[in-house]
């Protein structure tokens, strides 16, 4: 598996961007790479890479629920690597014909 997720209202820093700039351009996007596996009714996912490398190496669980087209992925809560907080992801997909 492979995923890249980027703000939509992320700013383009200056041709050399400030530390300001980068600060910024890091918080808003989130990245990895690795494999998964299906049990049941949930999909773990083995970082190989990522973003943030505390989630390098790590397993991160979410329940699979299908519902027609659709696939829904939710996650445990887990602290936030940008800013702490208790996060929960909810992640889609539509099966398109």
């Amino acid at each position: 598996m492979l995923f890249f997720f980027v703000s939509d209202n992320r700013k383009a820093p200056s041709a050399t961007p400030t530390d300001a700039e980068r600060v910024a351009l890091f918080r808003s996007l989130a990245g990895g790479s690795g494999t998964y596996r299906v049990e049941g009714e949930k999909v773990t996912e083995r970082y190989e890479s990522s973003w943030h490398q505390l989630w390098t190496g790590a397993d991160i669980a979410a329940d699979a629920e299908i519902s027609g087209k659709t696939l829904t992925l939710t996650t445990a809560p887990f602290k936030s690597p940008q800013d702490g907080k208790d996060v929960v992801v909810v992640t889609t997909w539509e099966r398109i014909e």
